[in-house]
């Protein structure tokens, strides 16, 4: 008798190698196979709410300089002062509702669950703080902190 396996144990356990080399071979979570580039590349071009959220993690670096963060989200849209840079997404929630409904994220919804527009409503924005520069901002001005949330008067 041979030393051999028999063949369909065989393909069995290189079934079982191939599936395994296969599954470990692939990302877990397809979100994290986006690269920051390619993340702020998209906000760049399109400015929308998804690419930003999905940036935020990477800007909560102390010590980022202005010139790192223009690299990566472009230049700001607004900038009311010189140590303040605000970034636009597509993305408003409902603050204001018609009477007898509420606000649910980007629209309004009454009791009986019909969905209203809302009365008003504040864009999603990223507020970026530097630390204080004199006049002007300066590519080497670093990070102090941010906010990611609804903006509006």
């Amino acid at each position: 008798m041979k030393n051999r396996l028999p063949w369909p144990l065989f393909v069995c356990i290189v079934g079982i190698g191939l599936l395994g080399i296969d599954c470990s071979s692939r990302p877990k979570n397809p979100e994290t196979a986006e690269t920051v580039e390619t993340l702020g590349r998209h906000y760049r071009q399109s400015h929308d709410y998804y690419s930003l959220a999905r940036l935020l993690p990477h800007l909560d670096l102390r010590r980022r300089r202005r010139e790192e963060i223009e690299r990566l989200l472009g230049p700001p849209v607004y900038s009311p002062t010189p140590s303040q840079s605000y970034y636009t997404t597509d993305k408003e929630v409902a603050v204001a509702c018609p009477e007898g409904s509420m606000p649910e994220e980007d629209i309004c919804v009454t009791k009986d669950g019909k969905q209203v527009d809302p009365e008003r409503s504040f864009p999603i924005i990223l507020v970026v703080q530097y630390l204080e520069s004199k006049d002007q901002p300066r590519p080497e001005d670093t990070l102090d902190s941010f906010s990611f949330g609804p903006v509006g008067e």
